[in-house]
């Protein structure tokens, strides 16, 4: 079956890589993939880490789950250069989620700018 688009946001111009974040969160109700762009810039001597989070909204009470860690594989890294990641996440059975940076070392510094696309099968 061929994937349907389904939103493709920008949810920063330039967001600030000096510390750790969370982006906002996507809703993903009744998809399967979620994808993740980050472009980087004046990065110098920075390193990190991306990863993501989901949770789940009761349709009834529209309360929250608490976020739920998950990890890509092989995990997507700052390494003191500039950089255009592409991360993506198939299967997911959640109502939101979020791309997460942690930061690790170096000088914090630069920016991204970062997309998120979701879609379903069929």
């Amino acid at each position: 079956m061929a994937n349907k688009n389904f939103a493709r946001k920008r949810l920063a111009t330039a967001q600030s890589l000096a510390a750790n974040f969370q982006t906002e969160a996507t809703n993903i109700d009744n998809l399967d993939k979620i994808a993740w762009t980050v472009s980087t810039a004046g990065i110098t001597d920075n390193t990190g880490t991306f990863s993501f989070q989901v949770r789940d909204r009761d349709a009834v009470s529209n309360q929250t789950g608490d976020w739920i860690d998950c990890a890509f594989d092989p995990v997507p890294t700052l390494a003191d250069a500039n950089t255009t990641l592409y991360m993506i996440a198939t299967e997911i059975e959640a109502s939101e989620a979020r791309l997460v940076f942690a930061a690790a070392g170096g000088t914090p510094d630069g920016t991204a700018q970062i997309w998120v696309k979701a879609s379903r099968k069929g």
